[in-house]
């Protein structure tokens, strides 16, 4: 999983804690607007099948209604988070 620094992991990592490694990249990649399908061939997949798979998962696990909506939450937590550091 070399597609992102390892530093922007770890700190994406930090706001969501329920996220393993994979899970987070796959996320963080679909958040910031690619599809499943480039997710897949960014991660070097023949096939969306295993991100859908995984992104389904994220949303259970997050009790949200559809995948969509991942990247809703994954928007808001890093705006409070950046509220909060420039607060301090």
């Amino acid at each position: 999983m070399n597609t992102l620094n390892p530093t922007q992991v770890k700190r994406f990592r930090k706001l969501f804690p329920e996220l393993d490694e994979d899970l987070a990249v796959v996320v963080l990649l679909y958040a910031t607007g690619a599809t499943q399908a480039e997710v897949a061939e960014i991660l070097g997949l023949s096939s969306r099948r295993p991100i859908e798979r995984m992104l389904k998962e994220v949303a259970k696990q997050m009790a949200l209604s559809s995948v969509p909506t991942i990247r809703v939450v994954v928007q808001n937590r890093i705006y409070f988070a950046l509220l909060d550091f420039l607060a301090r």
